[in-house]
């Protein structure tokens, strides 16, 4: 078992400024369990920082104390911490997260659930993608929103795109294979999609998961791509 430790900081920030910035907080979190970059994520919502890691989704009010957390340390499943939507109950008005995981047990099975506070993993849907293996399962699947229940999902096999039916599950309304390495991260573009992988690809597809183009860069990982002004900016690294 691999253990690190996250700190998650706070800077005040100023337009041009970034690195002179004062640390307003800094905490220690309770993630006892090996994670990558990949695997965190911090946003904002209702008043609180919700922090998701690969086994937890800590809840931290303003000045960075817990509030409370979700998704036992214990569980058999890897949270994926790249992907994490909100929802609420239409019912209830409750909030739930939408995730994606997968066990330990089985490296090329890939589940995308709600998960409900309180009660777990909840309508779990399986779809197959072997996603990579660095003996923790650090990689993770690149989601695209195209609304509030349609996703496009980039994993190492499978390009698709999954609709979420609230209480229902997960349906996949097409597949297309693909082979870049393990896909990192992917944003919609006028073309459709475009997405950066492990293995130094980036490729360009449309709306229905068809590729465009694609580029390899031999001896570099990309694991993040956003876009810019008058295109886009891929960040990984080489070697």
């Amino acid at each position: 078992m691999i253990h690190k430790t996250i700190y998650l900081s706070i800077f005040c920030l100023f337009a041009g400024h970034l690195a002179a910035q004062p640390l307003i907080w800094n905490r220690e979190l309770p993630v006892a369990y090996g994670f990558s970059p990949s695997d965190c994520s911090v946003r904002w919502d209702e008043g609180k920082y919700l922090f998701y890691g690969r086994k937890s989704i800590v809840e931290l009010d303003r000045l960075g104390f817990m509030t409370s957390t979700a998704i036992a340390p214990a569980s058999e499943v890897y949270a994926r911490g790249s992907f994490l939507r909100i929802r609420k109950d239409a019912l209830t008005g409750k909030r739930y997260f939408l995730t994606a995981y997968r066990k330990n047990s089985d490296q090329t099975a890939l589940y995308f659930a709600e998960y409900r506070p309180g009660t777990g993993f909840a309508y779990a849907t399986l779809f197959e993608d072997d996603l990579g293996f660095d003996g923790v399962r650090s990689t993770s699947p690149a989601v695209v929103d195209l609304n509030d229940s349609t996703l496009v999902v980039f994993g190492g096999m499978w390009a698709r795109q999954i609709v979420h039916r609230p209480g229902q599950g997960f349906v996949q309304k097409w597949r297309k294979a693909i082979d870049l390495g393990s896909v990192q991260a992917a944003l919609r573009t006028n073309e459709g999609f475009i997405a950066v992988s492990q293995s130094g690809a980036i490729a360009v597809f449309d709306e229905k998961g068809n590729e465009i183009w694609a580029r390899f860069l031999a001896g570099y990982s990309f694991n993040n791509i956003k876009p810019a002004p008058d295109g886009f900016w891929v960040c990984g690294k080489e070697g």
